[in-house]
């Protein structure tokens, strides 16, 4: 396999909610969409900044849970949407 193949783009967009967030209502309104299947998991996320990283603008995040464990690298810039 070619380095190249595996290579591909994520664009994740977190929201960040006040207090007054009814979370039952928002379960509720995700299930009227119909999903497969659903899932709850806690993870774990362990954060490293090298001064590589510090340099070229990246850190690392090394997540784990029951399932499995991931390292990605996380780039450090105000927008890190990729077009």
């Amino acid at each position: 396999m070619r380095t190249r193949d595996i290579q591909f783009k994520e664009i994740e967009h977190k929201f960040d909610v006040g207090d007054g967030f009814d979370l039952d209502r928002f379960r509720q309104d995700l299930a009227t969409l119909g999903p497969a299947r659903t899932r709850a998991i806690q993870v774990r996320d362990r954060y490293y900044l090298t001064e590589a990283g510090l340099e070229r603008r990246f850190l690392l995040r090394h997540r784990f849970d029951t399932d499995l464990q991931q390292l990605t690298l996380k780039s450090l810039e105000e927008d890190t949407e990729v077009a």
